[in-house]
């Protein structure tokens, strides 16, 4: 299948990696078939990067970005994500998305948690999204922000609450850490 040429009509579907098969099939006429990355090399090696146009091609640049694309609408990301639970308010993660569930907390009104989370590759000025999903708690004003540093993710938890009414439960945050 090393003569596949470029047509309006081709669908491309499949996983790419190491030596994955690229599934081709062609919509006007039904027709599939099958070829490897190794084959289709050819036919993209005169792409200057920068230069197709739209709707024609994604075109890498050296650093394997994706040249020319400035906005992209996007209807649905699905994350690599795991769940975690802190213990003594820390807790690493191996995935740049979580659910993370706090222990149980009695935090006073006016005071504050520092709730740590540890990731490797995260920098000062990355921007980590929380937000607060669930949990047992039912009393206190949760107040809560992050700020990533050198390979963590700081999360401070205030109760807000003007008079007595301490936190009494647990909190479930959904975290989402973007490379700045």
């Amino acid at each position: 299948m090393a003569n596949i040429r470029s047509n309006p009509n081709e669908t491309a579907f499949g996983t790419v990696s190491g030596t994955t098969i690229l599934k081709v099939r062609d919509s006007a006429t039904n027709l599939q078939g099958e070829t490897t990355l190794a084959e289709l090399a050819p036919l993209t090696d005169s792409v200057t990067a920068g230069t197709a146009a739209a709707g024609k091609a994604v075109v890498l640049d050296s650093s394997l970005n994706i040249a020319g694309i400035n906005v992209a609408g996007i209807a649905r990301i699905d994350l690599d994500s795991e769940t975690k639970t802190l213990t003594a308010n820390a807790v690493t993660t191996t995935k740049w998305a979580c659910v993370i569930t706090t222990e149980a907390l009695t935090t006073a009104h006016t005071a504050a948690e520092t709730l740590v989370i540890t990731k490797t590759g995260v920098a000062a000025g990355d921007l980590a999204m929380i937000s607060l999903v669930g949990g047992t708690n039912t009393q206190g004003v949760p107040v809560f922000n992050a700020v990533c540093t050198t390979n963590t993710v700081t999360i401070t938890l205030r109760n807000n609450a003007i008079a007595e009414n301490a936190f009494n439960g647990t909190f479930i945050f959904n975290l989402i850490i973007f490379k700045a």
